[in-house]
């Protein structure tokens, strides 16, 4: 009784790990080639910068996602009007108004050095002029209701 039954190999294979392990070597030969003709960059940024029609945000790569900065995610969120300022790409294409393009990948500006300083400042400059605006409206109401 018993014997003889595997066939060969007597790993009750048939001879298939052969096989295995020659693809994956064949796999691996064929990942080195694609690395010589397409190098990688040795640091990958783990985020970058990013702004479509004005919002901008933070593309997380290991996510592909983008977290949003706008002041109106900030303040939706706090308010609990939106679950998150996390987007997808073609999300964010609409997030940011350019949603009929329909090509994020046009729409979606990546600033991997981090946003221009006169892009930032401008920002800035827009938010306090809109703080100023909002605190002077208050300021007006609350003077009419006053009167009246």
């Amino acid at each position: 009784g018993g014997g003889g039954s595997g066939g060969g190999g007597g790993d009750g294979d048939g001879g298939s790990g052969e096989k295995k392990v020659k693809a994956l070597s064949a796999a691996a030969a064929s990942a080195n080639a694609i690395a010589a003709l397409f190098p990688m960059p040795a640091e990958c940024p783990t985020s970058v910068a990013v702004d479509c029609g004005g919002a901008k945000g933070e593309f997380v790569v290991c996510e592909g996602l983008v977290h949003c900065a706008c002041r109106g995610c900030a303040e939706a969120v706090t308010a609990g009007f939106q679950p998150t300022n996390v987007f997808g790409l073609q999300a964010f294409e609409f997030h940011g108004g350019k949603g009929s393009a329909g090509k994020w990948k046009a729409s979606i500006k990546v600033f991997p050095d981090g946003y221009p300083p006169e892009e930032t400042e401008a920002e800035a400059a827009a938010a306090i002029a809109e703080d100023e605006a909002e605190a002077a409206a208050a300021a007006a109401a609350a003077a009419a209701a006053s009167l009246s």
